[in-house]
């Protein structure tokens, strides 16, 4: 299976995008499906999978965005960007960034920066009342990564996070 996936790791860039988007859906079911195979796959298969559903995503146009499998597949990434192993999270994050960096035509913000948005709020709750009640230092310990991790994350999309956005989050943290 690892070099299936880097074969097509290698092509994704010379794939017209209309190849990409009349195939989206078989193509993003076959990706899913591997992604959740167990045991899960190998960190470099890892990475190139993850680069396969990135331009995947990024050759969608604004309808695309609307489908909940499109939806889907960007959380897989940002749970895949959270990964214990450092190569696979850091191409996930990359990805993520790609992705949200590059709206469909005639759209300022990224439709699935709503997703990040959430997503990344809600691990960092959980992740901060896991530090908080964590009786054991390896519970602690883990929380506090995930709040690494997510922060890092948050860094790396900061270009493309909306600005109504920081505005709650700055009123609510001086509140």
């Amino acid at each position: 299976m690892d070099t299936n996936v880097s074969l097509f790791d290698m092509q994704p860039t010379s794939i017209p995008v209309g190849v990409l988007r009349s195939q989206y859906t078989a193509t993003l079911s076959v990706f899913t499906t591997i992604l959740a195979l167990q045991p899960p796959p190998t960190a470099p298969s890892m990475r190139s999978l993850v680069t396969c559903i990135e331009y995947l995503l990024i050759a969608q146009d604004a309808a695309a965005w609307t489908d909940s499998a499109t939806l889907k597949a960007l959380q897989t990434l940002l749970i895949l960007s959270l990964d214990s192993r450092p190569k696979p999270r850091k191409r996930a994050q990359e990805a993520v960034r790609n992705i949200v960096t590059r709206p469909p035509l005639m759209m300022v913000v990224h439709p699935g920066m709503k997703v990040v948005v959430k997503t990344t709020l809600q691990i960092l709750k959980e992740s901060g009342s896991g530090v908080v009640s964590a009786a054991g230092s390896k519970d602690k310990d883990q929380a506090t990564q995930m709040i690494l991790h997510t922060l890092q994350l948050v860094r790396m999309v900061g270009k493309a996070w909306p600005v109504e956005v920081e505005l709650a989050l700055f009123f609510r943290w001086i509140s």
